[in-house]
This record gives C-alpha cells, sequence and structure tokens, in this order.
C-alpha cells in the first residue's frame, strides 16, 4: 500500500498542562502523536505501536483529527505576524 491511499491522523488529549516562559501553569491539549493507515482504526493502530510508550502513561481521553494539508510552523501568538 503507497503514501496515496494511506491517511494521516494526529492523536491528543485534554489531559495534563504547561507552563508558559514566566512559568504560569496554563491548561491546554497534549499532542501525542501521529497514525497513519487507510481509515482510523488502521491509523489508531500505526499511532499505538509507534508511540507504545504512551501506553504506560494516564491519559484517558484521546482524541483524533485527520490532517488534510500542509503543516504550518513558526506562528506567533504576540508581537509578530
Amino acid at each position: 500500500m503507497n503514501n496515496l491511499t494511506k491517511k494521516s491522523y494526529l492523536f491528543f488529549s485534554k489531559d495534563g498542562y504547561t507552563y508558559d516562559k514566566s512559568h504560569n501553569q496554563t491548561n491546554n491539549m497534549q499532542i501525542l502523536g501521529s497514525g497513519m493507515g487507510k481509515n482510523f482504526n488502521e491509523a489508531f493502530k500505526d499511532f499505538k505501536k509507534n508511540q507504545s510508550y504512551l501506553l504506560s502513561l494516564d491519559y484517558e481521553n484521546v482524541m483524533a483529527v485527520k490532517t488534510v494539508g500542509k503543516f504550518i510552523t513558526n506562528i506567533k501568538l504576540k508581537g509578530g505576524k
């Protein structure tokens, strides 16, 4: 099966939090990883195989979104474009 028939999914959770540069705690979503497959179930199996260390952690509410385009990076929330 080639990559043209596979779909990419991002898996994430609302469980957890992080800190900003000033060390203020903020709730957020944790990106756990990605998986590829011809459908969601196949992609979820791929995700669990490639990020198997997550199985020992305490994430309960995992969600998924199918990615459909190029990934955009280096976006500034404040003080930039």
